[in-house]
């Protein structure tokens, strides 16, 4: 778990708080500081989705879930 964290933390450092990644065949954004999360779990304006982001590795797993439902 510890080499996680550094690999965050490096690239938290050599990109900035807000970048991109690959993870899983799949491109992803990533919020790296306590700002950016409450800006994402707060979403006062509707941007994201939760379904758009759960769907891809829970759709056949746990089909109309909870995790699979915007607001």
């Amino acid at each position: 778990m510890t080499r996680l964290y550094d690999f965050g933390a490096e690239l938290r450092e050599r990109h900035g708080e807000v970048y991109r990644n690959h993870a899983f065949f799949m491109r992803f954004l990533t919020f790296a500081s306590p700002e950016g999360a409450e800006f994402v779990l707060r979403d006062e304006a509707q941007n994201f989705s939760a379904r758009l982001g759960w769907e891809p590795f829970m759709k056949r797993l746990l089909p109309n879930t909870l995790s699979l439902m915007d607001a």
